[in-house]
């Protein structure tokens, strides 16, 4: 943007003109600037019109901005391994503590938790038993592009289908909360094979 008027340096028969650029991206800028003098008797020497000054554009420093993913598969007999991968694509670090809260839904009545684990240091509540809303805390923090993951181990003793969904948050509002809100995967689990049955029948 430009002022109303030339700014004019006292004592400085030199007069300036300030311009202020926005940038809209991140990087090395060029600007250049081109004058000319069209009174007479004319410039004298043109060659030094012309000048650039080169400027490095860094961003600015925004808030954390959390991402989550979640993968289910089954990892031996009617055994579930979900894994919930967090990662901060923000520009500053994450406040801890976070707070995964996660859900099972169509599962069997018979289905139980196992345990929880991971690189994040997350305490869950329940840790293990029948299948309710899994409620964990990591008290650490992540820095930016930096990821973590939580994994939750089932059992689903005569097979079945389940869904598992996470929800990831810490104490800074994140700006773009769908990436990171009821994220979900869903697998299938074979019913156990059991002994043969051997059937007969006989006609005389």
């Amino acid at each position: 943007t430009y002022p109303t008027g030339p700014v004019v340096n006292a004592g400085n028969p030199m007069n300036a003109k300030m311009l202020t650029l926005k940038a809209t991206a991140t990087g090395t800028m060029q600007n250049c600037t081109d004058i000319a003098y069209n009174h007479a008797p004319g410039d004298a020497w043109m060659f030094n019109n012309h000048a650039c000054v080169n400027a490095t554009v860094t961003p600015l420093a925004g808030p954390p901005d959390v991402s989550a993913t979640k993968l289910c598969v089954v990892n031996g007999p009617q055994s579930v391994l979900c894994t919930v991968t967090v990662t901060n694509n923000g520009t500053t670090a994450t406040q801890s503590p976070m707070h995964i809260a996660d859900i099972v839904s169509g599962a069997p009545s018979n289905a139980v938790i196992t345990g929880a684990g991971g690189t994040l240091p997350i305490g869950c509540s329940p840790g293990a038993g029948p299948i309710t809303p899994i409620s964990c805390t990591a008290n650490t923090s992540l820095a930016p592009s930096q990821s973590g993951t939580a994994l939750f181990s089932f059992k689903l003793p005569t097979g079945g289908t389940m869904t598992n969904c996470a929800t990831v948050t810490t104490p800074q509002t994140d700006p773009t909360p769908a990436n990171n809100t009821n994220i979900c995967s869903t697998v299938i689990v074979q019913p156990p094979t059991g002994p043969p049955d051997v059937s007969a029948t006989k006609l005389c």
